[in-house]
């Protein structure tokens, strides 16, 4: 059986920050709407047209303005390495406890 895990307090817990600019290889960068600019290609489809994605670095959600592609932090992961939601949230707890 699955242990419990509380994705409330990962995302509570979370540097979204630190996570989007390891997975993105940009530091993001806040803009005057909350969100948080990122100056990069899609990673979701092929993507020809930097800057874009966004993330909010609030909450973890990101969006791509040219395919669509958007969701919570535990999304970007699942889409990222094809893996479940449950996964995702392990993927997660080791991002933000062991990083």
């Amino acid at each position: 059986m699955a242990r419990y895990i509380d994705k409330d307090k990962l995302i509570r817990n979370a540097d979204f920050k630190k996570f989007y600019e390891k997975k993105l290889g940009k530091i993001p960068k806040v803009s005057r709407n909350g969100l948080s600019e990122v100056d990069c290609k899609c990673k979701f489809h092929n993507d020809k047209k930097p800057g874009s994605f966004a993330v909010d670095l609030k909450t973890g959600d990101y969006h791509c303005f040219s395919c669509g592609a958007h969701g919570s932090v535990v999304n970007f992961i699942m889409h990222e390495k094809n893996i479940t939601y449950y996964e995702s949230l392990e993927e997660l707890e080791r991002e933000v406890y062991y990083g």
